[in-house]
């Protein structure tokens, strides 16, 4: 079919008058909603983009084209949950905009009949600016039902369907048992596919009732010439929902394959979306399926809590496996520690789903920074976060981008950071509420122009923390505020951005070094490089430069190929800056790269004749590196337990161990009593389990000691 034939589906008009209408309105406006659930492939993106609107194609190759401008006057409106693919696609001026939910003031409206008791729950009325969650919140309390439980999203939903299946599932066919076992492969499927949209037959394979399951929704779907009735959850949230559950309740075997198989696949999207292409790649489907699966391991989190939630499976004769909580803490550990930015929010939302305080307490405080900046910060993001920094006793570096209304959500509990970065120029309004928190060392500004009010703003902060001893982020033009900087007492430490030292800001520099006993250094960041020590003062001066990077060659790689990059630092270094060079703007390369053969040769370069180590001999070389970089320590322990290499008491003395290195040393020395072939099946554990890491060890790159 042609584009006029495709839209003529939907509605009464003929081709032909579609296509009169096009011509006479050449500015009509298109409305492509859901995009994300077309499952598109690369032999779609590799197609000209040139289509006529009268060239016959497949639907979603017209779709493709839409976007793409095959009527370059039209105007489109275009709804995903993701805007990787669209961006791509989408040619001349684009606007994004996200559907945050609903506005607090009107939130606050709605609940504000007497038989509301909402507000008094202050996360479970931040939950209720996403609209879903206020309809199932209402419906609750409307009945007179006690929310002050409801804390994450997951109790929130087993309370609802807790309470459809008490209500109205109890003339069923089926038990409660086979009933959400159905309803989750269901979901999963679609989960999997894309699909939000089942049929009859489908439901009748999976042994549901369409007309029974109050957790489906019917509709009639209309096809070229016939109607055709069609089913789907109440909402996507519930068919994400039912996907978790769906994986609780298979056996331990299949719910480990299931996990792992999940995990595998968002942390794979992940790595992916940082591979820059300038056109669509078959790498876009898989981040896409990574960004949809991301709520399922949400709601798994939920699951695991142990306050309310098991009731809801005692209830229904239903057991929840050890082995998913111990794989998603092994997990989210390890995520946590390799992506302190881009994924760190989501990470905060699984840790608030789990709700343990001493495990959050144990993944955050380890962490050298949290970086928030690249993500504004919703009200419901704030609440997490607050709950996460209230289970830190203290935090080393904190990254903000967010309002001052929402900031007031987390005032309170930024006593226990060391340091905030993040503040920006339109949010100077933080400032002031920075005065009130309790030891405060160091303040990062991001500016671009230095205003009157905002440097009696700075004065104010630095003059009500008497803790402060690190003030950055003043550019040469700021200047101004060194003068100010005299009047602070014990002042320490002082960091000066500047392309060049200018008679009157070495003049600055100096009155407030003589203004200053207690300031111990001033660190500038300038073309040139070094550091001294004054002889009367003591006070060292530290003027840095650009580091030297090193530079990983990778445009010679297929499509296919997604190199990764880690990088492990001594633990001495106290600072350290680092970017990727994009050599389509300079194409300069800062110093020689190191080239390291990881599989095959390059071509001119014989590799060393070297044998391989056997699995018994690499774990017995690398003892000291396992010790320190296995994170999924307890998944491999679960694994060997199950066939019988490690004994009951040798496993329950690695799962009571801490720290991780404590554990993974004693799982060690259970693999020394074991002999070569426990070795060898740890071995192949640990490729399944971290792959990356047994490369780096097998190719030579130890992290220092």
């Amino acid at each position: 079919m042609n584009l006029f034939e495709l839209l003529s589906c939907n509605c009464s008009l003929t081709s032909d008058e579609i296509s009169q209408i096009l011509q006479q309105s050449p500015e009509t406006l298109f409305i492509i909603d859901g995009f994300d659930e077309l499952r598109l492939t690369q032999d779609i993106y590799d197609m000209s983009a040139h289509i006529h609107p009268l060239q016959k194609a497949p639907p979603d190759v017209i779709l493709c084209g839409l976007l793409r401008g095959i009527l370059p006057e039209s105007l489109l409106l275009v709804t995903t949950k993701t805007n990787d693919t669209v961006s791509k696609l989408v040619k001349g001026q684009k606007r994004f905009i996200e559907i945050m939910g609903f506005y607090v003031m009107e939130v606050v409206k709605y609940f504000i009949k007497p038989y509301y008791s909402v507000t008094a729950n202050e996360s479970l009325f931040a939950a209720c600016s996403i609209p879903v969650i206020c309809r199932i919140i209402s419906e609750r309390v409307k009945l007179g039902a006690v929310t002050s439980g409801l804390e994450t999203t997951t109790s929130i939903y087993v309370d609802f369907v807790s309470t459809l299946l008490e209500h109205h599932c109890q003339d069923l066919n089926q038990s409660v048992l086979s009933l959400l076992k159905s309803l989750g492969q269901l979901a999963e499927r679609g989960m999997l596919e894309q699909q939000v949209m089942f049929n009859e037959k489908s439901l009748y394979k999976l042994d549901l009732d369409p007309a029974g399951s109050p957790f489906l929704c019917r509709f009639l779907f209309k096809r070229i010439i016939r109607q055709e009735t069609m089913f789907s959850f109440m909402h996507l949230s519930f068919q994400e929902f039912f996907t978790a559950l769906y994986y609780v309740l298979l056996d331990e075997k299949e719910s480990q394959r299931e996990m792992r198989e999940l995990l595998r696949t968002v942390q794979r999207g992940w790595a992916l979306s940082s591979w820059s292409h300038k056109d669509f790649s078959v790498a876009d489907v898989e981040i896409t399926r990574a960004k949809l699966l991301q709520p399922v391991i949400l709601f798994l989190c939920g699951f695991c809590k142990k306050e309310w939630i098991p009731s809801f499976f005692q209830k229904h004769n239903m057991a929840v496996s050890i082995s998913i909580e111990t794989q998603l803490k092994e997990w989210i550990n390890q995520c946590a520690w390799r992506y302190q930015n881009e994924h760190m929010l989501f990470i905060l939302h699984c840790l608030y789903e789990l709700h343990e305080k001493s495990f959050i307490a144990k993944v955050l405080e380890g962490l050298v920074v949290i970086d928030l900046s690249n993500t504004p910060l919703k009200m419901t993001d704030c609440w997490v976060l607050k709950y996460c920094l209230q289970c830190c006793e203290q935090m080393e570096n904190l990254k903000l981008h967010v309002t001052p209304d929402n900031l007031k959500i987390l005032q309170p509990d930024l006593c226990r950071c060391k340091e905030l970065c993040g503040l920006e120029e339109e949010e100077v309004r933080l400032l002031r509420f920075l005065e009130s928190v309790s030891g405060l060392k160091k303040v990062c500004l991001q500016l671009s122009n230095l205003t009157n009010t905002l440097a009696d703003q700075v004065l104010s902060l630095i003059q009500a923390c008497p803790s402060l001893i690190e003030f950055s982020g003043l550019e040469e033009e700021e200047v101004r505020l060194l003068r100010f900087l005299e009047s602070v007492s014990g002042l320490k430490k002082v960091c000066l951005q500047l392309s060049n030292l200018t008679n009157t800001l070495a003049d600055q520099v100096l009155s407030l070094i003589q203004a200053c006993p207690s300031l111990i250094e001033f660190r500038f960041l300038c073309p040139h490089a070094g550091q001294f020590r004054c002889s009367l003062t003591n006070l060292v001066f530290v003027m840095e430069n650009k580091g030297k990077s090193e530079v990983f060659e990778c445009n010679k790689f297929s499509q296919n190929y997604h190199p990764m990059f880690e990088v492990f630092l001594n633990v001495n270094i106290e600072e350290i800056r680092l970017g990727v060079l994009d050599k389509t703007k300079d194409g300069k390369e800062v110093w020689n790269r190191r080239r390291i053969l990881l599989t095959a040769p390059s071509q001119g370069v014989e590799p060393h004749v070297q044998r391989r180590l056997t699995e018994s001999e690499f774990v017995n070389k690398h003892r000291e590196e396992l010790i320190q970089r296995v994170l999924s320590v307890m998944a491999i322990a679960d694994c060997l337990k199950r066939k019988n290499m490690i004994s009951s008491e040798m496993y329950s003395k690695v799962h009571a161990a801490e720290p991780r290195q404590e554990k993974m040393r004693l799982l060690l020395d259970a693999l020394d009593s074991g002999g070569a072939a426990v070795k060898a099946e740890f071995y192949r554990l640990l490729k399944e389990n971290e792959p990356h890491l047994v490369d780096d060890l097998e190719s030579g790159l130890s992290r220092p000691h």
